[in-house]
Protein backbone atom coordinates (compact mmCIF):
# COMPACT_ATOMS: atom_id res chain seq x y z
CA UNK A 1 0.00 0.00 0.00
CA UNK A 2 1.39 3.40 -1.03
CA UNK A 3 0.55 6.12 1.47
CA UNK A 4 0.06 9.75 0.33
CA UNK A 5 2.56 10.88 2.98
CA UNK A 6 5.86 9.94 4.61
CA UNK A 7 6.15 9.71 8.38
CA UNK A 8 9.34 11.56 9.32
CA UNK A 9 9.42 11.66 13.13
CA UNK A 10 7.56 11.54 16.43
CA UNK A 11 7.76 13.68 19.56
CA UNK A 12 6.36 14.18 23.03
CA UNK A 13 6.01 17.53 24.83
CA UNK A 14 4.87 18.58 28.29
CA UNK A 15 3.45 21.68 29.92
CA UNK A 16 4.71 22.17 33.46
CA UNK A 17 3.62 24.99 35.77
CA UNK A 18 7.24 25.73 36.68
CA UNK A 19 9.09 25.13 33.40
CA UNK A 20 6.35 25.95 30.88
CA UNK A 21 6.29 24.12 27.53
CA UNK A 22 9.09 21.57 27.11
CA UNK A 23 10.08 19.19 24.33
CA UNK A 24 10.78 15.93 26.19
CA UNK A 25 11.83 13.80 23.25
CA UNK A 26 12.11 13.90 19.47
CA UNK A 27 12.72 10.70 17.49
CA UNK A 28 13.51 10.74 13.78
CA UNK A 29 12.57 7.80 11.59
CA UNK A 30 15.62 8.04 9.32
CA UNK A 31 19.31 8.43 10.00
CA UNK A 32 19.13 12.15 9.27
CA UNK A 33 17.50 14.25 12.00
CA UNK A 34 15.40 17.12 10.69
CA UNK A 35 15.61 20.24 12.83
CA UNK A 36 12.35 21.93 13.89
CA UNK A 37 11.69 24.86 16.19
CA UNK A 38 8.72 25.60 18.48
CA UNK A 39 7.28 22.07 18.50
CA UNK A 40 6.50 22.46 22.20
CA UNK A 41 4.50 25.66 21.59
CA UNK A 42 2.59 24.56 18.49
CA UNK A 43 1.63 21.16 19.90
CA UNK A 44 0.59 22.70 23.24
CA UNK A 45 -1.18 25.88 22.10
CA UNK A 46 -2.57 28.58 24.35
CA UNK A 47 -6.09 27.85 25.54
CA UNK A 48 -5.24 24.22 26.19
CA UNK A 49 -6.15 24.56 29.87
CA UNK A 50 -9.78 25.26 28.92
CA UNK A 51 -10.27 22.18 26.74
CA UNK A 52 -13.88 20.92 26.82
CA UNK A 53 -12.54 17.33 26.89
CA UNK A 54 -9.45 15.65 28.36
CA UNK A 55 -8.00 14.90 24.91
CA UNK A 56 -8.02 16.74 21.62
CA UNK A 57 -6.33 16.77 18.22
CA UNK A 58 -4.09 19.62 17.07
CA UNK A 59 -2.69 19.98 13.55
CA UNK A 60 -0.14 22.50 12.37
CA UNK A 61 2.39 23.22 9.66
CA UNK A 62 6.02 23.50 10.60
CA UNK A 63 9.10 24.46 8.60
CA UNK A 64 12.55 22.90 8.82
CA UNK A 65 15.74 24.99 8.85
CA UNK A 66 15.65 25.14 5.02
CA UNK A 67 12.05 26.39 4.90
CA UNK A 68 10.60 23.07 3.71
CA UNK A 69 7.00 22.55 4.84
CA UNK A 70 5.82 19.62 6.98
CA UNK A 71 2.56 18.82 8.74
CA UNK A 72 2.11 17.56 12.28
CA UNK A 73 -0.80 15.63 13.78
CA UNK A 74 -0.72 15.37 17.54
CA UNK A 75 -2.96 14.49 20.42
CA UNK A 76 -3.03 16.70 23.49
CA UNK A 77 -3.97 15.35 26.91
CA UNK A 78 -5.03 17.42 29.91
CA UNK A 79 -6.32 15.80 33.11
CA UNK A 80 -6.75 19.07 35.06
CA UNK A 81 -10.57 18.95 35.03
CA UNK A 82 -10.67 15.43 36.48
CA UNK A 83 -8.04 16.39 39.10
CA UNK A 84 -10.14 19.39 40.12
CA UNK A 85 -13.27 17.23 40.32
CA UNK A 86 -11.48 14.64 42.45
CA UNK A 87 -9.97 17.26 44.77
CA UNK A 88 -13.36 18.91 45.25
CA UNK A 89 -15.08 15.62 46.05
CA UNK A 90 -12.49 14.37 48.55
CA UNK A 91 -11.33 17.56 50.25
CA UNK A 92 -13.86 20.31 49.84
CA UNK A 93 -12.08 22.50 52.40
CA UNK A 94 -8.79 22.54 50.47
CA UNK A 95 -7.84 25.75 48.74
CA UNK A 96 -6.67 25.10 45.18
CA UNK A 97 -5.51 21.77 43.80
CA UNK A 98 -2.38 19.65 43.95
CA UNK A 99 -0.68 20.79 40.72
CA UNK A 100 1.75 17.85 40.82
CA UNK A 101 -1.17 15.66 39.79
CA UNK A 102 -1.95 17.75 36.70
CA UNK A 103 -0.54 16.17 33.53
CA UNK A 104 -0.59 18.07 30.24
CA UNK A 105 1.18 16.37 27.33
CA UNK A 106 1.21 16.29 23.56
CA UNK A 107 2.21 13.20 21.58
CA UNK A 108 2.39 13.39 17.82
CA UNK A 109 4.05 12.76 14.49
CA UNK A 110 5.45 14.90 11.68
CA UNK A 111 4.73 13.94 8.07
CA UNK A 112 5.74 15.18 4.65
CA UNK A 113 3.08 15.03 1.95
CA UNK A 114 3.90 13.26 -1.31
CA UNK A 115 1.81 15.84 -3.15
CA UNK A 116 1.93 19.36 -1.77
CA UNK A 117 -1.24 20.36 0.13
CA UNK A 118 -2.81 16.92 -0.42
CA UNK A 119 -4.67 17.26 2.88
CA UNK A 120 -7.75 15.27 1.88
CA UNK A 121 -5.83 12.02 1.40
CA UNK A 122 -4.03 12.48 4.72
CA UNK A 123 -7.38 13.01 6.47
CA UNK A 124 -8.47 9.57 5.26
CA UNK A 125 -5.82 7.98 7.53
CA UNK A 126 -6.22 10.35 10.46
CA UNK A 127 -8.55 8.11 12.45
CA UNK A 128 -6.12 5.19 12.47
CA UNK A 129 -3.16 7.51 13.23
CA UNK A 130 -4.99 8.93 16.26
CA UNK A 131 -5.87 5.42 17.41
CA UNK A 132 -2.18 4.47 17.54
CA UNK A 133 -1.20 7.73 19.28
CA UNK A 134 -3.86 7.18 21.95
CA UNK A 135 -2.70 3.61 22.45
CA UNK A 136 0.91 4.72 23.01
CA UNK A 137 -0.14 7.48 25.40
CA UNK A 138 -2.27 5.06 27.41
CA UNK A 139 0.80 2.89 28.00
CA UNK A 140 2.93 5.95 28.75
CA UNK A 141 0.51 7.44 31.30
CA UNK A 142 0.11 4.16 33.15
CA UNK A 143 3.79 4.03 34.11
CA UNK A 144 6.13 6.20 36.11
CA UNK A 145 7.69 8.88 33.92
CA UNK A 146 11.38 8.38 33.14
CA UNK A 147 13.74 9.45 30.38
CA UNK A 148 13.94 5.90 29.05
CA UNK A 149 10.16 5.49 29.12
CA UNK A 150 9.68 8.76 27.22
CA UNK A 151 12.14 7.66 24.51
CA UNK A 152 10.49 4.25 24.28
CA UNK A 153 7.08 5.86 23.74
CA UNK A 154 8.09 7.98 20.72
CA UNK A 155 10.02 5.07 19.20
CA UNK A 156 7.07 2.73 19.71
CA UNK A 157 4.76 5.21 17.98
CA UNK A 158 7.07 5.41 14.97
CA UNK A 159 7.33 1.62 14.78
CA UNK A 160 3.54 1.20 14.90
CA UNK A 161 2.89 3.78 12.19
CA UNK A 162 5.72 2.46 10.01
CA UNK A 163 3.67 -0.73 9.71
CA UNK A 164 1.26 -0.04 6.85
CA UNK A 165 -1.20 -2.62 8.19
CA UNK A 166 -1.84 -0.30 11.16
CA UNK A 167 -3.05 2.47 8.83
CA UNK A 168 -6.44 2.07 7.21
CA UNK A 169 -8.59 4.51 5.27
CA UNK A 170 -11.76 5.93 6.72
CA UNK A 171 -14.30 7.26 4.24
CA UNK A 172 -16.33 9.09 6.87
CA UNK A 173 -16.31 12.82 6.15
CA UNK A 174 -16.33 14.84 9.33
CA UNK A 175 -18.03 18.22 9.39
CA UNK A 176 -17.86 20.79 12.22
CA UNK A 177 -21.63 20.56 12.67
CA UNK A 178 -22.06 22.87 15.66
CA UNK A 179 -19.66 25.51 14.34
CA UNK A 180 -21.45 25.66 11.00
CA UNK A 181 -24.80 25.90 12.79
CA UNK A 182 -23.50 28.88 14.76
CA UNK A 183 -22.02 30.54 11.65
CA UNK A 184 -25.42 30.30 9.97
CA UNK A 185 -25.72 32.84 7.13
CA UNK A 186 -22.10 34.03 7.49
CA UNK A 187 -21.00 30.98 5.52
CA UNK A 188 -22.11 32.80 2.33
CA UNK A 189 -19.84 35.89 2.52
CA UNK A 190 -17.02 33.63 3.74
CA UNK A 191 -17.55 31.28 0.79
CA UNK A 192 -17.29 34.19 -1.64
CA UNK A 193 -14.01 35.26 -0.05
CA UNK A 194 -12.75 31.69 -0.48
CA UNK A 195 -13.68 31.77 -4.17
CA UNK A 196 -11.64 34.97 -4.51
CA UNK A 197 -8.66 33.13 -2.93
CA UNK A 198 -8.38 35.41 0.08
CA UNK A 199 -6.14 34.70 3.08
CA UNK A 200 -8.40 33.56 5.92
CA UNK A 201 -7.47 33.76 9.61
CA UNK A 202 -9.78 32.22 12.24
CA UNK A 203 -9.42 33.31 15.88
CA UNK A 204 -10.98 31.08 18.53
CA UNK A 205 -11.97 33.10 21.61
CA UNK A 206 -14.11 30.32 23.11
CA UNK A 207 -11.73 27.52 24.12
CA UNK A 208 -14.23 26.19 26.66
CA UNK A 209 -16.72 25.22 23.95
CA UNK A 210 -14.80 24.89 20.68
CA UNK A 211 -12.23 22.11 20.44
CA UNK A 212 -9.11 22.11 18.28
CA UNK A 213 -10.51 19.11 16.42
CA UNK A 214 -13.57 21.17 15.41
CA UNK A 215 -11.24 23.88 14.13
CA UNK A 216 -9.36 21.26 12.10
CA UNK A 217 -12.63 20.11 10.57
CA UNK A 218 -13.60 23.71 9.80
CA UNK A 219 -10.32 24.26 7.92
CA UNK A 220 -10.94 21.12 5.85
CA UNK A 221 -14.57 22.04 5.19
CA UNK A 222 -13.67 25.57 4.03
CA UNK A 223 -10.91 24.35 1.75
CA UNK A 224 -13.31 21.85 0.22
CA UNK A 225 -16.11 24.34 -0.54
CA UNK A 226 -13.60 26.79 -2.02
CA UNK A 227 -13.13 24.37 -4.95
CA UNK A 228 -9.54 25.61 -5.03
CA UNK A 229 -6.65 23.17 -4.75
CA UNK A 230 -4.22 26.05 -4.26
CA UNK A 231 -5.39 26.76 -0.71
CA UNK A 232 -2.72 26.14 1.90
CA UNK A 233 -4.23 24.48 4.99
CA UNK A 234 -2.05 25.93 7.74
CA UNK A 235 -4.25 24.73 10.63
CA UNK A 236 -2.94 25.99 14.01
CA UNK A 237 -0.66 29.00 13.97
CA UNK A 238 0.74 30.92 16.92
CA UNK A 239 2.89 33.88 17.88
CA UNK A 240 5.94 31.66 17.67
CA UNK A 241 5.57 30.75 14.00
CA UNK A 242 2.89 32.81 12.26
CA UNK A 243 5.32 35.09 10.43
CA UNK A 244 7.44 32.27 9.02
CA UNK A 245 4.53 29.98 8.10
CA UNK A 246 2.10 32.59 6.76
CA UNK A 247 4.79 34.49 4.89
CA UNK A 248 5.85 31.16 3.38
CA UNK A 249 2.30 30.83 2.02
CA UNK A 250 2.81 32.66 -1.25
CA UNK A 251 -0.70 31.66 -2.21
CA UNK A 252 -3.93 31.78 -0.23
CA UNK A 253 -4.20 30.05 3.12
CA UNK A 254 -6.68 29.12 5.86
CA UNK A 255 -5.38 29.13 9.43
CA UNK A 256 -6.72 29.18 12.98
CA UNK A 257 -5.22 30.45 16.22
CA UNK A 258 -6.05 30.87 19.88
CA UNK A 259 -3.68 33.83 20.16
CA UNK A 260 -6.09 36.77 19.95
CA UNK A 261 -3.20 39.22 19.51
CA UNK A 262 -2.75 37.96 15.92
CA UNK A 263 -5.85 39.99 15.08
CA UNK A 264 -3.51 42.99 15.01
CA UNK A 265 -1.31 41.39 12.32
CA UNK A 266 -3.61 42.77 9.62
CA UNK A 267 -0.98 42.59 6.87
CA UNK A 268 -0.92 38.78 7.08
CA UNK A 269 -4.61 38.15 6.34
CA UNK A 270 -7.46 39.44 4.16
CA UNK A 271 -10.43 38.08 6.11
CA UNK A 272 -10.89 37.52 9.84
CA UNK A 273 -13.39 35.06 11.32
CA UNK A 274 -13.77 35.53 15.09
CA UNK A 275 -15.38 32.73 17.09
CA UNK A 276 -16.49 34.44 20.27
CA UNK A 277 -18.34 33.17 23.32
CA UNK A 278 -22.11 32.58 23.35
CA UNK A 279 -22.05 31.65 19.64
CA UNK A 280 -21.25 35.25 18.76
CA UNK A 281 -19.42 34.97 15.44
CA UNK A 282 -18.04 37.94 13.52
CA UNK A 283 -16.69 38.08 9.97
CA UNK A 284 -14.73 41.11 8.76
CA UNK A 285 -12.01 42.17 6.36
CA UNK A 286 -8.52 43.19 7.46
CA UNK A 287 -9.71 46.78 7.93
CA UNK A 288 -12.33 45.67 10.45
CA UNK A 289 -15.29 46.23 8.09
CA UNK A 290 -18.02 43.62 8.81
CA UNK A 291 -18.91 41.20 6.01
CA UNK A 292 -22.61 40.37 5.96
CA UNK A 293 -24.91 38.06 4.04
CA UNK A 294 -27.07 39.68 1.37
CA UNK A 295 -30.84 39.89 1.05
CA UNK A 296 -30.81 37.11 -1.57
CA UNK A 297 -28.73 34.89 0.72
CA UNK A 298 -31.26 35.43 3.51
CA UNK A 299 -33.74 33.63 1.22
CA UNK A 300 -31.37 30.69 0.67
CA UNK A 301 -31.29 29.70 4.32
CA UNK A 302 -33.76 29.09 7.12
CA UNK A 303 -31.71 31.37 9.34
CA UNK A 304 -31.78 31.73 13.11
CA UNK A 305 -31.11 35.46 12.55
CA UNK A 306 -34.25 36.15 10.51
CA UNK A 307 -35.10 39.30 12.46
CA UNK A 308 -31.51 40.34 13.19
CA UNK A 309 -30.74 42.81 10.43
CA UNK A 310 -27.20 43.33 11.70
CA UNK A 311 -26.36 39.97 10.07
CA UNK A 312 -27.51 41.06 6.61
CA UNK A 313 -26.81 43.96 4.28
CA UNK A 314 -29.85 46.21 3.92
CA UNK A 315 -31.75 46.60 0.67
CA UNK A 316 -30.40 49.14 -1.81
CA UNK A 317 -32.33 52.29 -2.70
CA UNK A 318 -33.31 50.91 -6.10
CA UNK A 319 -34.65 47.73 -4.50
CA UNK A 320 -36.56 49.77 -1.91
CA UNK A 321 -38.03 51.91 -4.72
CA UNK A 322 -39.28 48.83 -6.59
CA UNK A 323 -40.75 47.41 -3.37
CA UNK A 324 -42.51 50.73 -2.71
CA UNK A 325 -43.85 50.79 -6.29
CA UNK A 326 -45.45 47.35 -5.82
CA UNK A 327 -46.76 48.29 -2.37
CA UNK A 328 -48.35 51.43 -3.79
CA UNK A 329 -50.02 49.83 -6.81
CA UNK A 330 -50.65 46.22 -5.71
CA UNK A 331 -50.76 46.51 -1.90
CA UNK A 332 -48.18 43.67 -1.87
CA UNK A 333 -50.64 41.29 -3.49
CA UNK A 334 -47.97 40.64 -6.15
CA UNK A 335 -44.30 40.07 -5.48
CA UNK A 336 -41.92 42.63 -7.05
CA UNK A 337 -40.80 41.79 -10.57
CA UNK A 338 -37.22 40.95 -9.63
CA UNK A 339 -38.42 37.90 -7.70
CA UNK A 340 -38.84 35.98 -10.97
CA UNK A 341 -35.04 35.88 -11.21
CA UNK A 342 -34.55 35.00 -7.54
CA UNK A 343 -37.13 32.19 -7.65
CA UNK A 344 -35.43 30.72 -10.72
CA UNK A 345 -31.92 30.80 -9.26
CA UNK A 346 -32.57 29.77 -5.65
CA UNK A 347 -33.47 26.32 -4.34
CA UNK A 348 -36.01 25.88 -1.60
CA UNK A 349 -34.67 27.41 1.67
CA UNK A 350 -32.01 25.21 3.25
CA UNK A 351 -30.98 24.67 6.84
CA UNK A 352 -27.48 25.03 8.26
CA UNK A 353 -25.09 23.36 8.09
CA UNK A 354 -24.91 23.14 4.31
CA UNK A 355 -23.37 20.03 2.80
CA UNK A 356 -20.24 20.51 0.71
CA UNK A 357 -21.87 19.25 -2.50
CA UNK A 358 -24.31 22.17 -2.37
CA UNK A 359 -21.48 24.66 -2.96
CA UNK A 360 -20.12 22.53 -5.81
CA UNK A 361 -23.52 22.75 -7.48
CA UNK A 362 -23.64 26.54 -7.07
CA UNK A 363 -20.13 27.00 -8.52
CA UNK A 364 -21.00 24.84 -11.53
CA UNK A 365 -24.21 26.85 -12.04
CA UNK A 366 -22.32 30.16 -11.72
CA UNK A 367 -19.68 29.17 -14.27
CA UNK A 368 -22.33 27.84 -16.65
CA UNK A 369 -24.29 31.10 -16.37
CA UNK A 370 -21.21 33.20 -17.12
CA UNK A 371 -20.48 31.06 -20.18
CA UNK A 372 -24.02 31.73 -21.44
CA UNK A 373 -23.51 35.49 -21.01
CA UNK A 374 -20.30 35.29 -23.06
CA UNK A 375 -22.30 33.71 -25.89
CA UNK A 376 -24.88 36.52 -25.85
CA UNK A 377 -24.25 39.37 -28.30
CA UNK A 378 -26.27 41.74 -26.11
CA UNK A 379 -24.03 41.05 -23.10
CA UNK A 380 -20.58 40.46 -24.56
CA UNK A 381 -18.57 42.31 -27.21
CA UNK A 382 -16.09 39.86 -28.70
CA UNK A 383 -13.99 42.61 -30.27
CA UNK A 384 -13.47 44.73 -27.16
CA UNK A 385 -13.86 41.79 -24.74
CA UNK A 386 -16.23 43.87 -22.61
CA UNK A 387 -18.94 42.08 -20.64
CA UNK A 388 -22.06 44.07 -19.72
CA UNK A 389 -23.78 42.89 -16.55
CA UNK A 390 -27.30 43.91 -15.54
CA UNK A 391 -28.73 43.39 -12.04
CA UNK A 392 -31.06 40.76 -13.51
CA UNK A 393 -28.02 38.86 -14.85
CA UNK A 394 -26.44 38.76 -11.39
CA UNK A 395 -29.76 37.66 -9.83
CA UNK A 396 -30.05 34.88 -12.41
CA UNK A 397 -26.56 33.70 -11.45
CA UNK A 398 -27.78 33.29 -7.86
CA UNK A 399 -26.29 36.43 -6.36
CA UNK A 400 -27.68 39.81 -5.30
CA UNK A 401 -27.84 42.16 -8.28
CA UNK A 402 -28.76 45.07 -5.98
CA UNK A 403 -25.87 44.60 -3.56
CA UNK A 404 -22.64 46.51 -4.28
CA UNK A 405 -20.54 43.87 -2.49
CA UNK A 406 -21.96 41.08 -4.67
CA UNK A 407 -21.41 43.18 -7.80
CA UNK A 408 -17.78 43.68 -6.75
CA UNK A 409 -17.46 39.96 -6.03
CA UNK A 410 -18.84 39.10 -9.45
CA UNK A 411 -16.41 41.47 -11.14
CA UNK A 412 -13.39 40.04 -9.29
CA UNK A 413 -14.48 36.41 -9.70
CA UNK A 414 -14.90 36.73 -13.44
CA UNK A 415 -11.68 38.70 -14.02
CA UNK A 416 -9.35 36.52 -11.95
CA UNK A 417 -10.82 33.09 -12.69
CA UNK A 418 -11.14 30.83 -15.72
CA UNK A 419 -12.73 33.66 -17.74
CA UNK A 420 -9.91 36.16 -17.25
CA UNK A 421 -8.45 35.70 -20.75
CA UNK A 422 -11.85 36.24 -22.40
CA UNK A 423 -12.72 39.48 -20.60
CA UNK A 424 -10.79 42.75 -20.50
CA UNK A 425 -13.43 44.77 -18.65
CA UNK A 426 -16.85 44.48 -17.03
CA UNK A 427 -19.45 47.25 -17.23
CA UNK A 428 -22.44 47.28 -14.90
CA UNK A 429 -25.72 48.55 -16.32
CA UNK A 430 -27.56 50.08 -13.39
CA UNK A 431 -30.98 50.60 -14.98
CA UNK A 432 -32.74 47.33 -15.67
CA UNK A 433 -36.40 47.66 -16.61
CA UNK A 434 -36.97 43.91 -16.38
CA UNK A 435 -36.75 44.20 -12.59
CA UNK A 436 -40.05 46.09 -12.55
CA UNK A 437 -42.20 43.68 -14.58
Amino acid sequence: MTLPFNIESSYICQFDTTQGNTLLNYTSKGTETISFEDLEYLSLPSGLHDLPTESDTVKFQILDSNGKKYLSICRVYNNSKSVIAMENSTASMNIGIDRTKVKIYSLGIIVSLIKDDDIENLVLYEESIIKQIDSCYKDFSSQTESKQHITTTTKKLLDLLSNDSQLTESNTWREPYQLLKSMDCLIFPLWKQLMLQKKILIINNDNNKISFDELNKLIEYLKNISANNNYNSVYNTALSNFESVLNNSNKCYIAYTTDAILKDATKTYDVLLELNKNNNIRLSDSHGTPLHATFVESLRLITQFKDDYSKFDGKSRSQQFIDFFYLLFTFNSIKPGYYKYIDTAIDIPLQAPLERQRFDKWIISLNSGIEQLLKSDSSYNKNTKVLILKPSDVLTLGFDGFNKNDLEFMKNYIKQGKFSTSISNIDFKNFDFSLFI
